[in-house]
């Protein structure tokens, strides 16, 4: 089964900012898109690195906080 074809010696596009459109409709989507991904990114970096450096963050079983400092830890 073909799912999607190319000519012969036709480059593959890669996903990349410099080939998202950037005119009318599709470019205001693919700009939001790469905006709120920036911003999730930096959401989650500050979650994690709250989770190490905040004292009594972890308002659990030290078990249990001490899990969860290991998962901010690698960073999921």
């Amino acid at each position: 089964m073909v799912i999607a074809s190319r000519p012969s010696g036709a480059p593959v596009g890669v996903f990349s900012a410099r080939n998202l459109p950037t005119t009318g409709a599709a470019g205001g989507r693919a700009r939001a898109a790469v905006t709120l991904s920036a911003i999730a990114l930096v959401a989650m970096a500050a979650a994690s690195a709250a989770g190490l450096l905040l004292d009594g963050l972890y308002q659990d079983p030290e078990s249990t906080a001490s899990m969860l400092r290991g998962l901010a830890a690698v960073g999921t």
